[in-house]
């Protein structure tokens, strides 16, 4: 894909370097808040639009093609070339699994027990009184595989 330098020149214009990222400064456009940058197409109705990273990663690279383009940094704003790598979207969640950027508890977005009743779940377990884990699942709303995971400590086990 040939850019034209015109759409390069407003790419940079809205990115901010710092010694370290260089972190894209313009509009996020999608509903999980991640960034792109809008380029016009080859007509005035039609645009392509793309994560800025991506963006970068295509101007000083090549194509991703069907490839994610990862941030070594782990900014998401970030879109220096030499912080952006090629990956899967396996390892993409490996990144964050290692990293510990990956979401627990109460601060997941879907989550549906609070700490206090893991914290219950984990002692009636513990001192086996009053659960079976059908009963706590009914109890508490959630799968006989969230309870059998929170008492064999697969699941919320930062609590």
């Amino acid at each position: 894909m040939q850019i034209k330098q015109k759409y390069i020149d407003r790419f940079w214009s809205k990115v901010n370097k710092t010694d370290a990222c260089w972190e894209w400064t313009a509009a996020r456009w999608n509903k999980y808040g991640a960034y792109g940058y809008r380029l016009d197409g080859t007509m005035d109705t039609k645009f392509i639009k793309m994560p800025a990273h991506r963006f970068s990663y295509l101007i000083h690279y090549h194509d991703p093609g069907k490839l994610l383009v990862r941030h070594n940094c782990d900014n998401t704003l970030c879109v220096r070339p030499d912080h952006l790598a090629l990956g899967t979207h396996k390892d993409n969640m490996q990144d964050m699994t290692s990293r510990n950027r990956s979401a627990k508890g109460i601060d997941n977005a879907a989550h549906v027990l609070t700490e206090d009743q893991v914290k219950e779940i984990k002692s009636i377990v513990k001192c086996g009184r009053g659960g079976n884990v059908k009963a706590l699942s009914l109890k508490y709303k959630v799968s006989n595989v969230t309870i059998l995971q929170i008492a064999k400590n697969i699941r919320w086990k930062h609590v």
